[in-house]
Parts: structure tokens; C-alpha cells; sequence
């Protein structure tokens, strides 16, 4: 910075006027002249006003309040898809194009409004797998290690959202793909099988166990 750009004196804002294609935005003018557009969302949390005197700081400041506001703006659009994980969103944002103090101040006001929470997300995470696309705790906790969920937080959710032991979760994961493959070949039966629960993250041990249990309840002759 130089020392011009240091001592730049305070200027008066004159006005503030809403756009009229982009009514959310409102152009500053300082000591008659136009500064810079800020979201009325800005205008209104920072309280700025007609008379105010505004210095390079203040200028600072209420450009990095409109960088924040965007991108909170940008996670508002994120979140209205599905919750997201601290680290989903930081990557979301970082990707975005935003600066790493812009996404520390949005995340820090999406958490204490409580829009971003890793327990929540996580049991929301389980509960729809659970329920649209049944798979293994171990494949469900590693897709949530993988979201930035922590080791803990993700088991915790695993433990509170569903107790049920891994061969009852297995069974309930398989018994609509047993049904459809009855008609097979007791080997095929098995072995299509077996590659199912396989791929949704289930250990071989309860895979075995479901198999043989669902051999005998539904499988072929």
C-alpha cells in the first residue's frame, strides 16, 4: 500500500440507490460520486446510511461484508439441494472462486446458524442411505470420512440412526435382490448375491451368513 493510498482521506456518503434491474443491489455514491454496489442484505446489516463518512477501512470492510454475503448466498443455493458437511462446503465454496477469510466469515455465520452441523448432516447421511440406498456401515462411515465427517461423529451418527447388528442390516439390504434372483441356479443364486451385499460394504463373514439365510428362506430348490 502507499502512502497516498494510506492517507486517502474520508469521504461522505451522498447516496444510495436501488438499481432497477437488480432491486437486491444498491449503488454507493460518496461524496457524489459512484463507489460501489452492495446487496440491500449488506446495506442493512451494516446499517450504512446517508451522511455516514466512510474511510478505506470502512471501504474494506464493506466490500469483504458483500464478498461474504455472496457466498453465503452461494451456500444458501447449495443447501437448498441437500445439507452439506463443513469440508463439502468449504470445497464447494473454495471452488467457487472465494478467498479463504470470505469462507472462514461465511461458514463461522452458516454454523451459528445452525445450517451447517457435521452430527446433523451425518445422521441425515445414514438415514438416506438407509432408506433409498441400503449399504454396509463400513462403506456409509466411508463416504462420510470422505465428506470431512470425523471418524466419531460419523460413527456415532452409524450407532444412533440404525443399532441393528451388521447381518440384520445385510438382511434387510438383501432380501428384495434374493427375491428377484429365486429363480436361479442355487450357485448363481449365491454368487449374485454375495457380489451384491459385497458391493454395498458388508464384510465377507456377514455376507456369507445372509447368503445361507436367504438360501433357505427364498433361494432356489
Amino acid at each position: 500500500m502507499t502512502s497516498d493510498q494510506q492517507s486517502e482521506p474520508a469521504g461522505i456518503v451522498t447516496k444510495l440507490e436501488r438499481q432497477h434491474r437488480r432491486p437486491s443491489r444498491v449503488a454507493v455514491y460518496i461524496d457524489d460520486e459512484f463507489a460501489f454496489p452492495l446487496s440491500v442484505g449488506v446495506i442493512e446489516r451494516t446499517g450504512l446510511g446517508i451522511g455516514d463518512r466512510v474511510t478505506r477501512a470502512d471501504r474494506i470492510r464493506l466490500l469483504a461484508e458483500e464478498e461474504a454475503a455472496r457466498a453465503l448466498a452461494r451456500a444458501g443455493r447449495l443447501l437448498a439441494y441437500r445439507p452439506r458437511s463443513e469440508a463439502e462446503m468449504r470445497r464447494r465454496l473454495r471452488e467457487a472462486g472465494f478467498a479463504p477469510e470470505t469462507i472462514d466469515t461465511a461458514v463461522e455465520r452458516l454454523r451459528s446458524g445452525g445450517l451447517i452441523d457435521d452430527s446433523a448432516f451425518a445422521r441425515y447421511w445414514v438415514e438416506n442411505r438407509a432408506e433409498f440406498r441400503p449399504r454396509g456401515a463400513r462403506m456409509v462411515e466411508a463416504e462420510l470420512r470422505a465428506k470431512g465427517v470425523d471418524r466419531e461423529v460419523a460413527r456415532e451418527a452409524l450407532a444412533e440412526v440404525d443399532s441393528a447388528s451388521p447381518e440384520e442390516q445385510a438382511y434387510r439390504v438383501a432380501v428384495k435382490a434374493a427375491r428377484r434372483l429365486a429363480g436361479e441356479q442355487p450357485d448363481v443364486f449365491r454368487r449374485r448375491l454375495s457380489a451384491f451385499l459385497g458391493r454395498r460394504g458388508f464384510d465377507y463373514e456377514v455376507v456369507a451368513s445372509v447368503v445361507r439365510r436367504l438360501s433357505r428362506e427364498v433361494g432356489p430348490a
